[in-house]
């Protein structure tokens, strides 16, 4: 046989017996007396641990330990007199003061620790241990998979934050690369304009070169300016799509 200890806690509280001393006078030259006395009430906490100890003694139960509870109070007493007097045209007062505090302590319970002793088989003594190291191991898995949600879930605010951006930045390009586009095909044609004073000038989608070199470098600009930017609009919708499979990601694991 093996032995199996169970410890528990056992609080005994009880409140304090309070004691008050109030006068009606409330002048100075009499007496002032309010006072309150608070004292632990010693005859309920005695029949608390008698119960507990009788408890014990039929359970046979070991009491470990038995910690005094204490509280403190604090009490301000202060009365004020003041005496106003009207004489012809002009009032005058006389007044005082008095102000007396203090603090006190007093058990209002107890912290008793128990322990509980069985005896049990060696394979019910394996089979309580393999009992608490699962709860533990659950316990652990727990706190685990709610830390992991936890930041799961953060990740997800953040990847809707930056969808957003990205879903802008989607936009932004691919207007910009509409744009490029109907300017390439505005591009494809140079023509020639005669000026006063500068000769035959060489015009593509409105804009004028000075030679048919110039017109044709234009050309070449507009369409890599084009081919750039459909490049960056790509790069942009494949991020983008990544973006919305880790957000599809998250939110599966969540719900």
């Amino acid at each position: 046989m093996m032995k199996w200890t169970t410890t528990a806690q056992h609080w005994l509280m009880l409140g304090a017996e309070i004691d008050e001393q109030l006068s009606d006078n409330r002048y100075f030259s009499k007496g002032v007396t309010d006072w309150i006395h608070y004292s632990p009430d010693e005859d309920g906490l005695s029949q608390m641990l008698q119960e507990l100890i009788q408890d014990a003694n039929e359970t046979q139960k070991d009491i470990k330990s038995i910690t005094p509870l204490t509280k403190s109070t604090a009490h301000r007493m202060m009365h004020t007199h003041t005496d106003v007097s009207n004489f012809q045209d002009r009032s005058w007062g006389v007044g005082w003061g008095l102000g007396v505090g203090y603090g006190a302590s007093y058990t209002s319970g107890f912290l008793v620790i128990i322990q509980e002793h069985e005896f049990v088989t060696e394979d019910e003594f394996k089979q309580r241990i393999q009992a608490v190291q699962d709860r533990k191991a659950a316990e652990k898995r727990a706190i685990e998979a709610a830390a992991l949600k936890e930041k799961q879930q953060n990740e997800l605010t953040d990847l809707l934050k930056v969808k957003a951006d990205a879903e802008s930045s989607v936009s932004e390009l691919r207007s910009k690369a509409g744009n490029l586009e109907q300017l390439v095909e505005r591009s494809k044609e140079i023509t020639t304009k005669k000026k006063a004073l500068r000769g035959v000038v060489y015009v593509v989608a409105d804009v004028e070169h000075k030679s048919m070199e110039l017109a044709q470098i234009y050309q070449t600009t507009v369409k890599e300016e084009h081919l750039s930017a459909l490049s960056e609009l790509e790069e942009a919708l494949q991020q983008s799509d990544e973006i919305k499979a880790k957000i599809e990601m998250l939110q599966n694991a969540l719900a």
